[in-house]
């Protein structure tokens, strides 16, 4: 077997046991940064998974989308929001703000406005919630996570 299979294989299995602990712990302990990030490394070992597959079978535009979608932006956006649940504080949340700003500068300079917009418009809603009801950012952030997932799904 090529590496180029066996490693993201062993990388998804494994993946997918770190989703498992995750998952039993949000579970026990109904913390809901258990579950976003068991939900971003059911991601990551999706992303994985179809790694080993196309490096196996060749991709297809089916696999390769499922790559993007799960890898490319969902496992960070994931595990990110789940941080977000661990670290309440209204600074990290305003940091968050900045740095959802800063990444809309590349799209709106490539004239990509809709994204860009679209980004914008996230932050400021996200910076009225972190105004007056702090402790829904989480919640927040992780709504906008859900639709920009669809959105770039579809």
């Amino acid at each position: 077997m090529q590496l180029n299979v066996l490693l993201p294989g062993v990388t998804c299995v494994l993946g997918l046991g770190f989703a498992g602990v995750l998952l039993v712990r949000f579970v026990g302990r109904r913390r809901a940064y258990y579950l976003v990030w068991g939900l971003g490394r059911v991601w990551y070992a999706v992303a994985a998974g179809t790694e080993a597959l196309g490096s196996a079978q060749g991709w297809t535009e089916g696999l390769y989308r499922t790559w993007y979608i799960t890898g490319a932006i969902g496992v960070a956006a994931f595990l990110g929001a789940g941080s977000l649940y661990l670290h309440r504080q209204p600074a990290f949340g305003a940091l968050t703000v900045v740095w959802l700003l800063a990444a809309c500068a590349p799209a709106l300079a490539g004239r990509h406005t809709t994204i860009g917009l679209l980004g914008l418009a996230s932050a400021g809603a996200l910076t009225a919630v972190l105004t007056w009801r702090p402790a829904w950012f989480a919640n927040a952030v992780f709504v906008v996570l859900v639709v920009a997932s669809v959105v770039a799904a579809s």
